[in-house]
């Protein structure tokens, strides 16, 4: 089975969390010069982020507020249309579920297939939301980048979707694995160039992004 039949197959409106743009941009609003004046948070390379269609944030995984950090960054208007991934464990009350609807987080849970997951990630490109994915899996133990998970290249292929390798750099040491409370540190977020999906080359194109990150993170 195809990436496409997998696409064809799912329920759009089952798939794509609404959101509340309203929502977002006001929680953002707030966040952002808290973030600038705790950490601080600086920001490099917005420019690199389309402004038209929707995009895939390819980042590395440093902390617990990665997504916080690169949607602060990439501003309201972009924000408000991105959706997020979350473990459906953290959010079990009922508040907690409609804030997650209300800002476009989709909840995954355990033990849930990664080809379903995976075809439910395409929707939402396909509707036209920006998604924000950590190539690695999980949260770096040591600062590194690891090795990238290949499927989201598959998938930004599959749905014709640019990739914006986003580099992520300080939220290791502001919120290490192991810590209960971030740290005062300073954190940057780096928009590169975006890569182009080619058919046939989704391999490639996922060596591309993570080799642009790791030369990125070379270079601080």
């Amino acid at each position: 089975m195809n990436w496409q039949t997998l696409l064809n197959r799912q329920n759009n409106d089952e798939a794509v969390p609404r959101g509340k743009p309203w929502l977002i941009r006001f929680l953002l609003g707030m966040l952002r010069p808290l973030l600038r004046w705790y950490f601080p948070l600086a920001v490099h390379g917005r420019e690199n982020i389309p402004d038209d269609g929707n995009v895939m944030f390819a980042s590395n995984h440093q902390s617990y507020l990665d997504p916080v950090f690169i949607s602060c960054a990439m501003g309201p208007t972009h924000a408000s249309n991105t959706c997020y991934l979350a473990k459906d464990k953290h959010f079990q009350s009922r508040f907690r579920r409609w804030f997650a609807r209300s800002t476009r987080v989709m909840l995954i849970a355990p033990g849930a297939r990664l080809r379903e997951m995976m075809a439910k990630l395409g929707l939402i490109l396909q509707s036209g939301c920006h998604l924000i994915i950590f190539p690695e899996g999980t949260r770096t133990p040591n600062g590194e980048i690891h090795e990238f998970k290949k499927t989201f290249a598959l998938l930004a292929e599959a749905t014709e979707t640019p990739i914006v390798p986003v580099l992520i750099t300080g939220a290791y040491e502001a919120f290490p694995v192991g810590t209960k409370k971030p740290l005062r540190s300073p954190v940057a977020v780096r928009f590169l160039p975006p890569v182009r999906p080619e058919t046939g080359q989704a391999r490639e194109l996922a060596g591309q992004v993570e080799s642009a990150l790791r030369s990125a993170l070379s270079e601080n």
